[in-house]
């Protein structure tokens, strides 16, 4: 189950399936899955097992094993079980459980944890208490084998050591032996015994030494060491807390000895105090089981993890067994370490997995914050062998070790206790130098010196051209501290023969600056010497070595893009290393820039020798400096121990909150803090400055536009937004911008009048609130390097740039007047930089900037590129007024031309069509021709006469002249004489319009047809049912006639003249029913059918005739007009009930009987009678009578004047019969009768 699943599977469910599994069965499968469990955060405890299972309270050797189960796995974790809390719990389980947890605590810990790989039954990781692990022959036997088993000192999960006697040299001896089952090929065994020969070959003080290893008559291997009798440091630490200095000598002892084992290339993995065993005679310490569990997880699966969780190293958490090696011991000794001078471990969790992400991704806590009587040198010590990075960790376990004891021989040699003065947004310096290195991450060496620190230090006191480097850089992003690191950390503590010129460079006069600083740092500097004459006067002479240090070198970058040949360039070649160094400091989104500069000065950037980047602060360390401020700004106790928990979820909030991809801006941090240091640190605050988003902006608003804001602040509001204006750069850069003397802010505030208003904003700016700093010219950073009317300012730092434009443009964004003075001010920023045509506003920013904005608030610089833009684009406009009026004639030409070539080629195309047209299809290609009609006509009389007179195209073709040349009405009228019922029907429609002509010579035709006209009757009907269909008297004169015609058309074609004189119907109605109502030989039935479909059309909608009609229908007349008449609904059900209510009166049309016609004999009647039938006076019938049988009534019955009419025979039962009708009518007949059927 666990194999299969990442969450932990249902135990429960996977019993309940299996429900016949024996007990000893189901506390395995509890058992491993009680093993797995606690390496989750979702353990069980015994009781969970017990209240799914009650049986489980009466199995007592199974309840044991779950008891022990919980017990070892909670010493796996990180938290100690207490054996109390188990008797407690399980109190029916009486001293037998106290002796086996207490036997189970005593003994060697567990060695490893690991996550099962494959799915065999037995798992070697689950310690079995029941094995055995020698046989009985061999333990106790004083007879067989050297030595004689005597107790049980402890076990684990890789064996059980035994206190044993060796007999031939009379000693006690401690014998290791592993369980059979971890060996699974004999190959296991051999290796499993090579690694005891490598241990034993050690030879070190401190640790327990091999004597024999070997294998018993039974297979089982031992491994015999010295007895070391005395107890674990797990043991004496939990008697009492060692101290300071006892703790550092053992740890230096326990260093010692596995350097001694590393120098072998032999790494232990289980560094822990149950493997540091103190002996009671000589108060030796000594490391156990060294060596054995690196070659134990040999044994391991794939995918276990050697080593205790809480005393692993995160290389080893993460399961990289490929990167151990002696730094992973260290790790491990420094979790000792830490554990023996707090009397905490540096991790704690309740599960191995909350455990592992502790050590994989949270730095411990500084021991100091824990118990502030630890020495700061011991806590530096600790926290080094704790890096999380190997490489930041001792090289060695030696160097550790001689750490810790050259600590014993000397004093402290640091204290981090000197309390931090926050600056706000300005870096940190010279005067800071004394707290700075605790705001610092990382290690620390012996004379607490940070990596970073201690790397730049070296190589700047080096002297030797060679072990040294030329030209340095320090690279990093924006906010990172590089300014701070290198003033307040790196610069105060040089060497007092090192002479250091640090300036920040500018984009015009970083040389001048260079040059000035260095004549006031060397008086014996020529003085007309200029910058690469200087720098190579100072290589070639003797003294101190000279660095110059170049912060914001990007502004240099920014502005010159290190060109070849240029006097820096040039100058800083002349750097050797050895008398001269250069430092530049660059920010990493100038990196392209910064690489093509070390390239021009020809020094290759080598990382370890003069490149190291300066990154962002982690999460971590920002919750510390934080903490810091915090108790700088006394808002957060002094002591660690006493921060409450909310402000502990404040710092937490804050510092997460801060963090982009989990770093966070270290000027960001110190922003913040600057914003709520007067406010309390506790999360609701948070929430009142509107989290950490935009942080820079919403300082800004809380300083000088808040309702909370100090009254001075808003009062200085406008001077102030207009003097952070000009000292930002131009738009499009977000580097700190040029500086500005006094009285050029001056004039920028607006207070030329009220001087003392100036300088109670300079005080704001600057002394309060810190967003701009006083900066010389020269190079030197303070104040007193020049007169009060001298001064220069600056901003504090990069990252108030683009926070400074958010919210001085937050205002103006709100009109509309707002929005056009900044696209003035960017687009006089962007003509400024380069003077060219392209960047002025486009012609309707141009008319935008002059309707909304004043011209007399305009800067010169505004004034001339309005000046230029008006220029250029009234020259642009009169051109294109021009260019537009030639384009539009020569457009208009070339339309024209297009449109009679596009209309030509419609035309084309239309009597093309026109030609191929079907009758149906004209209407639509005239109504689209209508608009062409001046091109496609001549084309038609052209293509007309290529045509006879009898063709399509000549009818297509003549139809589409017609509305310009009346001449056709007399083709097409003879065409449409002659045409069938669909031509008929678009002909009349076209002709629509020379009815008036036609309608005369139509009606004549009809009225009085000529010889040939009566073929023609129907086509002339269909023109005058549209042109004349309301002059009754003429139509029901022709009626008959054109009636007559319709229903003898032929099948085919009467549907389609039943179509095209439809609007006629009314005046052939009557006619119609003529013919509908006749019978043969006066009409065919032919003719009668046509009737009744053409009256099911014509009469659909004449109620009256329809119902007559229907009355007088024949069956299929019935059915064909029936649909129709239904269709009127409740009226055609009331004309149907009011016939079925009429009395007829019955008529007889028979000639009456001749009086002296005899009477049927009675005979006669019975043999007519016998067959089903009867004899009446004018009828008889029978229904089954013998063919024979009739042929003899028949003839007998014409005496009596009788004719059989109906006569059918049948077959019935093996023989024919007879139904016949006959009626009394005295007329002759004659049958005829096939002989076969008698």
């Amino acid at each position: 189950m666990w194999q299969s699943n990442n969450s932990p599977p249902d135990v429960f469910a996977f019993l309940n399936q299996h429900d016949k599994l024996a007990a000893s069965d189901m506390i395995a499968v509890l058992l491993r899955d009680q093993h797995h469990r606690w390496r989750t955060n979702q353990p069980f405890r015994v009781e969970d097992y017990i209240e799914r299972y009650p049986d489980l309270s009466a199995n007592l050797d199974g309840k044991l094993q779950l008891v022990i189960g919980e017990f070892q796995a909670r010493q796996n974790g990180d938290t100690t079980p207490d054996i109390s809390e188990f008797t407690a719990r399980f109190s029916d389980m009486g001293d037998d459980l106290k002796m086996r947890l207490a036997a189970i605590a005593s003994a060697s810990e567990p060695t490893i944890i690991g996550v099962e790989g494959d799915g065999s039954k037995t798992d070697p990781q689950l310690p079995d208490l029941s094995e055995t692990f020698l046989s009985d022959s061999t333990v106790g036997d004083k007879t067989r084998g050297r030595y004689r088993l005597e107790r049980v000192l402890g076990q684990g999960a890789f064996g059980r050591v035994y206190l044993a006697f060796d007999q031939e040299l009379h000693r006690q001896v401690a014998v290791k032996v592993p369980t059979k089952t971890r060996f699974k090929k004999r190959e296991d065994a051999e290796m499993y015994l090579d690694e005891a020969r490598t241990v034993a070959s050690l030879d070190h003080p401190n640790i327990v030494p091999v004597y024999d290893m070997g294998r018993t008559d039974d297979g089982s291997i031992y491994v015999v060491s010295k007895f070391i009798e005395g107890c674990t440091l797990r043991e004496r630490i939990r008697d009492e807390r060692l101290t300071h200095e006892e703790a550092a000598s053992l740890v230096a002892t326990i260093a010692l000895g596995l350097h001694h084992a590393h120098e072998r290339r032999i790494v232990h993995r289980d560094v822990k105090p149950g493997n540091i065993l103190l002996e009671e005679s000589s108060a030796t310490a000594y490391i156990a089981d060294f060596g054995l569990a690196i070659r134990e997880e040999d044994y391991l699966r794939s995918s276990s993890v050697a080593g205790t969780p809480a005393y692993m190293s995160p290389e080893q958490a993460r399961g990289e067994g490929h990167r151990l090696d002696g730094r992973s011991d260290v790790y491990s000794l420094g979790v000792v370490f830490y554990e023996l001078l707090t009397g905490k471990r540096p991790f704690r969790g309740s599960t191995s997995n909350e455990l592992f992400h502790q050590l994989t991704t949270r730095d411990p806590a500084n021991p100091r914050s824990v118990d502030q009587s630890i020495p700061a040198e011991l806590e530096r010590i600790c926290i080094k062998a704790l890096c999380k990075r190997s490489s930041d960790r001792y090289v060695s376990a030696a160097e550790f070790a001689r750490e810790l004891l050259s600590w014993q021989h000397r004093p402290e040699q640091f204290s981090d206790d000197v309390p931090i003065v926050p600056k706000g947004l300005r870096s940190f310096d010279a005067d800071d130098a004394d707290f700075f290195l605790g705001l610092l991450p990382g290690p620390r060496n012996r004379d607490g010196l940070p990596e970073d620190i201690r790397f730049w230090k070296t190589r700047i006191e080096e002297t030797d051209s060679d072990k040294t480097f030329r030209i340095g850089l320090i690279y990093g992003p924006s906010g990172c501290g590089k300014s701070s690191l290198v003033k307040a950390g790196l610069l105060p503590r040089l060497s007092r023969d090192i002479t250091t010129i640090y300036l920040e460079a500018t984009p015009n006069d970083t040389e001048t600056r260079i040059l000035r600083g260095l004549r006031k740092h060397l008086s014996e500097l020529p003085s007309d010497l200029g910058l690469v004459e200087t720098f190579s006067w100072i290589r070639r002479t003797s003294g101190d070595k000279v660095v110059i240090v170049l912060d914001q070198f990007e502004q240099w970058l920014h502005a010159h893009r290190a060109e070849q040949g240029s006097e820096l360039v040039t100058a800083l070649r002349q750097c050797d290393g050895g008398r001269l160094q250069a430092i530049v400091m660059v920010r990493d989104d100038f990196s392209m820039a910064a690489s093509r500069f070390m390239r021009e000065v020809e020094t290759r950037i080598v990382e370890g020798h003069n490149f190291a980047t300066v990154d962002l602060t982690d999460v971590e360390h920002a919750r510390k400096v934080l903490i810091k401020f915090g108790q700088a700004f006394g808002k957060l106790p002094a002591l660690i121990t006493q921060i409450s928990d909310e402000e502990r979820r404040f710092v937490d909030s804050v510092a997460s909150g801060l963090a982009h991809d989990g770093k966070v801006v270290a000027v960001r941090l110190a922003l913040f803090a600057e914003m709520v240091k007067g406010k309390p640190w506790v999360p609701q605050t948070l929430e009142e400055v509107g989290g950490t988003e935009g942080i820079g902006a919403n300082f800004l608003e809380e300083m000088f536009g808040s309702r909370d804001a100090n009254p001075d602040h808003l009062r200085h509001q406008k001077a102030a937004r207009q003097v952070l204006m000009a000292l930002l750069p131009e738009i499009g850069s977000d580097i700190k911008g040029h500086m500005r003397s006094q009285s050029e802010l001056l004039q920028a505030s607006g207070y030329q009048d009220s001087r003392s208003e100036f300088n109670e904003l300079l005080r704001i700016l600057d002394g309060s609130l810190r967003l701009i700093t006083p900066t010389d010219p020269e190079g030197v950073d303070t104040e007193s390097a020049s007169d009060r009317d001298q001064k220069f300012y600056q901003l504090t730092h990069d990252y108030l740039v683009p926070s400074l434009r958010v919210w001085l443009t937050r205002k103006q964004q709100e009109t509309r007047r707002g929005r056009t003075e900044l696209l003035l001010a960017d687009r006089t920023a962007i003509w400024n930089t380069q003077r060219e045509n392209r960047h002025l506003p486009s012609a309707f920013e141009a008319i935008k900037i002059r309707f909304f904005t004043s011209d007399e608030n305009w800067t010169p610089a505004q004034k001339m590129m309005m000046a230029n833009a008006t220029r250029v684009h009234g020259t642009h406009a009169a051109v294109a007024l021009v260019l537009i009026g030639l384009l539009s004639l020569a457009g208009m030409y070339a339309r024209n031309r297009i449109i009679d070539t596009n209309n030509q080629q419609r035309a084309r195309g239309f009597v093309t069509a026109l030609a191929n047209a079907e009758i149906d299809q004209l209407p639509d290609i005239l109504f689209e021709m209508r608009d062409h009609r001046q091109w496609v006509v001549p084309k038609l009389a052209d293509e007309l006469a290529k045509h006879d007179e009898d063709s399509i195209e000549r009818r297509n073709l003549s139809l589409a002249l017609l509305p310009s040349d009346p001449s056709q009405i007399d083709y097409l009228t003879n065409r449409l004489l002659i045409s069938d019922p669909v031509e008929v029907a678009t002909i009349r429609e076209l002709l629509y319009d020379h009815a008036d002509a036609l309608t005369p010579v139509l009606w004549q035709m009809l009225e009085n047809p000529g010889p040939g006209d009566k073929q023609q009757l129907l086509q002339a009907a269909s023109v005058l049912a549209v042109y004349d269909q309301g002059d009754d008297a003429r139509w029901m004169a022709v009626a008959d006639r054109i009636v007559q015609s319709l229903v003898s058309e032929s099948s085919l074609r009467v549907g389609e003249w039943i179509k095209v004189l439809m609007p006629a119907r009314r005046h052939l109605i009557p006619p119609l029913s003529v013919v509908y109502r006749g019978t043969p030989p006066t009409y065919s039935q032919k003719q009668i059918d046509h009737a009744t479909d053409i009256l099911e059309q014509y009469a659909s909608d004449d109620f009256a005739s329809l119902s007559e009609l229907l009355l007088d229908a024949q069956p299929t007349q019935f059915v064909a007009l029936f649909d129709e008449f239904a269709a009127y609904g409740a009226e055609a059900r009331a004309r149907l009930k009011t016939e079925l209510g009429r009395i007829l009166t019955p008529r007889w049309d028979d000639a009456p009987l001749d009086p002296s016609s005899q009477a049927a004999s009675v005979q006669l009647q019975e043999s007519v009678k016998a067959a089903e039938g009867t004899i009446a006076p004018r009828y008889a019938f029978c229904q089954s009578m013998p063919l024979g049988t009739f042929v003899d009534v028949a003839d007998q019955l014409r005496q009596f004047g009788y004719r059989p009419v109906r006569i059918r025979p049948y077959s019935h039962r093996n023989a024919v019969s007879v139904a016949a009708v006959w009626t009394r009518d005295d007329r002759d007949w004659r049958m005829s009768i096939d002989e076969s059927l008698v």
